[in-house]
C-alpha cells in the first residue's frame, strides 16, 4: 500500500486501541509494526502530506490528520478546520487503495470521521477490535508492490526534497535561532569594519514576552528589535508585530528573507526610523490565531498587529541594514 494509506490505517489502529491523541513517533512505530515500513517518507507524510493543519507544500496532499498540539494528531473529522491551501482534499483513503484485511477498520473509522459520534475512546471500546495484527517479523507488507511510493531513483530524490522541506517546520526553532546568530554576527562584523572603536553591543532579554528579541546599542543609539524571518519564494505577505514596540522609542523590525536551500541571508525588510515611532497603530489590523476552533472561529490576538510587507523598506545587504539601524 502507499505510504499515505499506511499512515491513515496506523492512526485508525491507534484510535482502535483507545488512543485519542497520537504522536508522530507513535504513528511511525505503528506503520512499522503493521506494515514493516521504515521508509524515510513516512515522517514527511505524517507531518506534511496528510496533516490538514499544515500549509500545502507538495503537489498531492491529504487531510487525514488534524494537529491537536505540538507533534500530536488524531484523525480529521469533517467538521475540523483545515488549512486554507488544502481545501477539498480527501479526509480518508479510497477503499480500493486499502488491503481487504483492513476494510472493517476502514469502514469503522471513516464513519467516525464523517459523523458527530462519540469520542475516540468510546468508539474504540464499542465491540471487538477490527485492526489486523502486525506484519510478520522480517517481512515487509509493502515489498513487491509496484506503486508510486516504492523506493527507486525518482522516489529517493522526492523523499530527499520532502525531508528538506519538512526540516523547515520540524526544526523551526533551531532554524530561527541559527538565522538569528547569523544575522547578529553579520551586523557585528560590518559595524566592526566600519569603525572598530564603536562596537555593536547586543543584549538579549531573558523573557521574550514583549516582542523585543534583541536590543542593539552602538555609539549612544539604542534599538529594541523584533526579528522576523521567511523563505525567499514564500507566500508571507505580512508579519505580526507586538504592539509594545509602539511604546518603545527607537523600536524597529528586521524581517530577514533567506535562501531555503543554503540558508544564506538574501535580503532584509526594514521597518523603523531612529528616534521615531512606528507607523500609526490604528491603521493596522489586529492579528488572529492561525488555527480556528471546531466552528472555524479564529480568536483575536490583541497584543499583535498585522503589518503588511508594503510598509517595509527593502534592503539588499547587511551594510545597508547597519546604516538604517545606527545613523
Amino acid at each position: 500500500m502507499k505510504i499515505h494509506v499506511e499512515v491513515w490505517l496506523a492512526a485508525a489502529s491507534l484510535h482502535e486501541k483507545g488512543r485519542e491523541v497520537v504522536t508522530t513517533r507513535e504513528l511511525q512505530d505503528e506503520v512499522k509494526r503493521l506494515f514493516g515500513d521504515e521508509r524515510s517518507g513516512v515522517v514527511t507524510h505524517i507531518t506534511a502530506r496528510v496533516s490538514a493543519s499544515s500549509p500545502k507544500a507538495h503537489g498531492v496532499v491529504y487531510n487525514y490528520l488534524t494537529r491537536v498540539g505540538p507533534g500530536t494528531y488524531r484523525l480529521c473529522r469533517v467538521e475540523d478546520p483545515v488549512h486554507a491551501s488544502r481545501l477539498d482534499r480527501p479526509l480518508w483513503p479510497d477503499q480500493a487503495e486499502v488491503d481487504e484485511q483492513y476494510w472493517p477498520l476502514w469502514r469503522k473509522w471513516v464513519a467516525w470521521q464523517q459523523g458527530d459520534g462519540p469520542a475516540v475512546a468510546e468508539v474504540a471500546v464499542a465491540g471487538e477490535s477490527v485492526a489486523p495484527g502486525a506484519a510478520e517479523v522480517g517481512q515487509s507488507a509493502f515489498q513487491g508492490s509496484a506503486e508510486d511510493d516504492e523506493p527507486g531513483e525518482v522516489e529517493e530524490e522526492e523523499l530527499e526534497e520532502e525531508s528538506a522541506n519538512a526540516a523547515h517546520y520540524l526544526y523551526s526553532s533551531y532554524r530561527e535561532a541559527m538565522l538569528e546568530h547569523l544575522l547578529l554576527g553579520e551586523l557585528m562584523r560590518v559595524a566592526w569594519r566600519n569603525d572598530w572603536r564603536k562596537p555593536l553591543e547586543v543584549y538579549k532579554p531573558q523573557v521574550d514576552a514583549a516582542g523585543v528579541d534583541v536590543v542593539l546599542v552602538r555609539d549612544g543609539v539604542t534599538r529594541p528589535v523584533q526579528l522576523k524571518t521567511s523563505k525567499i519564494g514564500g507566500r508571507a505577505r505580512a508579519v505580526n508585530v507586538h504592539r509594545s514596540l509602539w511604546e518603545r522609542p527607537g523600536s524597529c523590525v528586521i524581517w530577514t528573507r533567506f535562501d531555503p536551500e543554503t540558508l544564506e541571508l538574501k535580503e532584509f525588510l526594514w521597518l523603523g526610523e531612529p528616534g521615531q515611532p512606528l507607523p500609526p497603530l490604528e491603521e493596522l489590523k489586529e492579528a488572529r490565531h492561525t488555527k480556528g476552533n471546531a466552528q472555524g472561529y479564529k480568536a483575536p490576538r490583541p497584543a499583535l498587529r498585522v503589518v503588511p510587507k508594503g510598509w517595509f523598506k527593502r534592503l539588499t545587504s547587511v551594510e545597508e541594514l547597519v546604516k538604517e539601524l545606527i545613523v
